[in-house]
């Protein structure tokens, strides 16, 4: 059976924003990957810009490459890792 976005739809007609969905999604208890399929489908959104938005809405980063390199970061920080030049 297809996923039925059609409340969804009327959110981004009425004009919210791509966030607004993801977060309306998620209190009304959407998993992850349903939330960025909606996202992509919904907003017409790449699969990064999915990505993008999904951090954004959940306040993780503003950008996919800042979350990465946070993470390359924290790696970097870990004890017994060498570091990168």
């Amino acid at each position: 059976m297809p996923d039925d976005f059609t409340r969804y739809e009327a959110m981004q007609r009425s004009g919210a924003c791509p966030e607004e969905i993801y977060r309306a999604a998620s209190r009304n208890g959407l998993d992850d990957i349903t939330r960025i399929r909606l996202i992509r489908v919904v907003c017409s959104l790449s699969l990064g810009e999915a990505k993008e938005v999904m951090l954004r809405a959940e306040g993780d980063a503003s950008t996919l490459d800042e979350f990465q390199q946070g993470i390359a970061e924290a790696i970097e920080r870990q004890p017994g890792q060498k570091a990168r030049n």
